[in-house]
């Protein structure tokens, strides 16, 4: 049985196949996992799947981030149809992926359930400051005043909708040294907005609102995870859409069963003793 060598330092891009860690947090009312195709566009993990793409999404491989797809234009983006319009009270949302441009004057969306807008994760280097966020309904608001090209970086947003208290809880980190950003607060959200039957990424339809970079995984639920869980999962980002197991099709054939191919993507994702 061939096992593989896996990368020492777990902020970099594993080089492993990707699947879905059932016993991770993350994947509790999970909605949506998907990792980028090096040729452009994202696949769903959950059911194989293939996102819609409009206009033009290209395929790079950064050293760092792995396959990822890139955008920087008004009018592309990704999106998967017969994703629910639940109005969630609850939700997680994380990426990997880095900027190339920043517009001075336009949010950066990194996945919307709605061309419209309704709870999104993204980039906004409007306002007081550059920085990471999301909205929830109508209320968007900053958890990092952070972000510079070319830096790749694992994103995780988390909130509770409660009125007036709310919580909101998020991390930061770069992937290049290390360094982590958290944020948790109560704070007052707008109620929950419907989606519209879509889960958009690297724009919020064709809204001039897309992310100038790369994005190489996103994935988004709808439980509340504490800010003691996403620094947890900042502590191996990648552990979400690429576990760390063995050389899973040497495992199956040498055990007489069916190769890796015939068993759903989701199985890929074994148990890891980190959760």
């Amino acid at each position: 049985m061939a096992i593989p060598i896996l990368n020492s330092n777990p902020f970099i891009f594993p080089r492993t196949g990707p699947g879905i860690n059932f016993l991770h947090p993350a994947s509790q009312g999970l909605q949506f996992s998907g990792v980028a195709r090096p040729q452009g566009g994202f696949v769903n993990l959950l059911t194989g799947g293939l996102g819609s793409i409009t206009g033009t999404i290209t395929g790079v491989v950064d050293s760092r981030i792995g396959p990822s797809s890139a955008n920087s234009s008004g009018t592309s983006y990704i999106s998967f149809a017969n994703f629910p319009t639940t109005a969630w009270s609850q939700s997680t949302m994380a990426c990997i992926m880095l900027l190339t441009a920043i517009n001075g004057n336009t949010p950066q969306r990194i996945m919307d359930t709605a061309a419209a807008g309704s709870q999104s994760l993204g980039f906004d280097p409007t306002g007081t400051g550059a920085s990471f966020g999301g909205t929830v309904g109508n209320t968007g608001f900053a958890l990092f005043l952070a972000g510079a090209t070319y830096i790749p970086y694992f994103f995780a947003l988390s909130f509770f909708y409660n009125g007036a208290s709310s919580l909101s809880a998020g991390v930061l980190k770069r992937l290049d040294t290390g360094s982590l950003l958290t944020n948790s607060v109560s704070t007052t959200l707008s109620a929950p907005t419907a989606g519209d039957g879509n889960l958009y990424l690297m724009n919020r339809g064709a809204n001039s609102r897309q992310l100038d970079g790369y994005l190489a995984a996103a994935m988004f639920n709808n439980t509340f995870m504490p800010l003691p869980q996403l620094i947890k999962w900042s502590q191996n980002p990648w552990s979400f859409w690429y576990p760390n197991n063995l050389d899973l099709a040497d495992m199956l054939s040498s055990a007489g069963l069916p190769p890796v191919s015939s068993v759903p993507v989701g199985i890929l994702g074994l148990a890891t003793s980190e959760w």
